[in-house]
């Protein structure tokens, strides 16, 4: 039986590559500050600039950060 590995991902990051077989592995977007904050669309362009999400990722962070929410 093979070992499932586990794979972690930090707040901003949506998807990320198994250590063990080099799959990558995606997480469904779950509400975050991306959500609420009026200043979304600045810290996606940070963490952008700083190499720390793809063009995709801050692509389908915008997304999220457009649709309504009942918190804002």
């Amino acid at each position: 039986m093979e070992e499932i590995e586990e794979v972690e991902f930090f707040g901003y990051e949506l998807e990320q590559k198994c250590p063990s077989c080099g799959t990558l592995v995606r997480r469904e977007a779950k509400p975050s500050c991306v959500t609420w904050c009026n200043y979304a669309d600045k810290c996606i362009d940070d963490l952008k600039a700083k190499g720390l999400i793809s063009k995709e990722t801050a692509a389908e962070l915008r997304k999220i950060a457009k649709k309504p929410s009942l918190i804002r």
